[in-house]
């Protein structure tokens, strides 16, 4: 699809980077750092300190952020996914009302 300004979209593009911005987010929320279990052995080791409870916290934060950038990576490959299709729908449209267009335009002149 392409407008006057010179923007061109390629709606298979737009599924590719669907396609793998999706995996990166299944990645995301399929693999984890093993952080808890150094959290743990930090612990083990250093009972008693305050940076035992400051890494513990820090593990935590950093797997919550790490599953929320999962998900929303996720769902801007799915949307993608989406607006490819809007894409293709748009032009189906216009090329449909082109045609009969066209059409009409032939019967009448004929």
């Amino acid at each position: 699809m392409s407008a006057g300004d010179g923007f061109q979209v390629e709606p298979e593009d737009l599924r590719k980077a669907g396609d793998n911005a999706t995996d990166i987010g299944d990645r995301l929320l399929r693999d984890r750092d093993d952080l808890a279990a150094t959290a743990k052995s930090v612990s083990g080791g250093l009972d008693g300190f305050a940076l035992t409870g400051a890494f513990s916290g820090c593990a935590q934060a950093w797997e919550d952020e790490r599953r929320s950038l999962g998900r929303e990576t996720r769902v801007a490959g799915e949307r993608l996914h989406g607006n490819a299709g809007t894409y293709e729908e748009a032009d189906d449209a216009a090329r449909a009302s082109l045609d009969a267009t066209a059409g009409a335009l032939g019967q009448a002149g004929g």
